[in-house]
């Protein structure tokens, strides 16, 4: 009956907002997601989905925003971190978390076994001249890596023997995952809405010799990026869309398009 309940919660998690790369799209649920049964009990198809006591998922996002932006955003005044940005997620694991964070949210649909956490950059990254995204990511992370001492801290998960490993600050030497979220981006980007890539082909390693990956979904893939264009009005808004990213690590690319329930009702389950 558990492993029956932790699917049933997984499979409501990445059956959240199907809006991917538009962020128009209204959301949807699917009843079924091909294989999606097999990635739950095996823990994850690209990260791990759960999580024992004392062990944790720490994710990095890092705001970013072009120097030709000038778009008036109410919740996001350029130059800075959006209002809700201090409100995303929680840094350290715990039995609880703060409401409506992604913390907290994992940890209720994966019915206490899932520990999401994580650190905010700062401040924010302006890139000088519109590019598109991949390379966009890459000057960012370029930034970033003058800024941050210790890349070890989000690599703490290996795949060994088919299973997820925690090992804190020594898994695989690629970093598990960072979050991208630029403040308004446009045509030029390729980027419209979401995707769980950082869309690079050559590795990114760091000043300690942690590997960012770029590619498409692999094992090793270690980002999402996400155009906001003023979509989110808070850090609920925002969970969802990095619910469903997220959701295609433990799933794969696929997309549900059946509508089933509102994505919000989820968290009432």
């Amino acid at each position: 009956m558990k492993s029956f309940t932790k699917f049933f919660l997984l499979f409501v998690l990445v059956s959240l907002c199907t809006f991917a790369q538009d962020l128009s799209v209204p959301c949807e649920m699917s009843a079924y997601i091909p294989g999606g049964q097999t990635y739950a009990v095996t823990g994850g198809k690209y990260k791990p989905s759960s999580n024992a006591p004392g062990q944790y998922f720490r994710v990095l996002f890092v705001f970013a925003q072009f120097e030709s932006d000038a778009t008036v955003i109410s919740n996001w005044t350029k130059g800075s971190l959006p209002t809700w940005a201090n409100n995303l997620i929680d840094q350290a694991p715990s039995s609880s978390y703060r409401n409506s964070t992604i913390s907290d949210y994992f940890k209720k649909m994966s019915n206490g076994d899932f520990d999401v956490i994580g650190d905010i950059y700062p401040s924010i990254i302006t890139i000088p001249s519109n590019q598109d995204y991949g390379t966009a990511n890459q000057y960012v992370l370029g930034v970033v890596n003058n800024n941050i001492a210790d890349f070890k801290r989000y690599d703490n998960w290996k795949l060994y023997n088919g299973s997820y490993v925690f090992s804190e600050s020594n898994g695989d030497g690629y970093l598990d995952l960072v979050h991208i979220i630029y403040r308004w981006a446009g045509p030029w980007s390729n980027l419209n809405g979401g995707i769980a890539t950082l869309n690079f082909t050559s590795d990114f390693i760091t000043h300690d010799g942690v590997i960012i990956n770029g590619t498409t979904l692999t094992y090793h893939s270690s980002g999402i990026s996400t155009n906001n264009k003023g979509r989110y009005t808070d850090n609920f808004d925002f969970i969802q869309h990095f619910a469903h990213e997220f959701g295609h690590y433990l799933f794969g690319w696929g997309h549900n398009h059946r509508r089933w329930i509102d994505a919000r009702r989820s968290l009432r389950l």
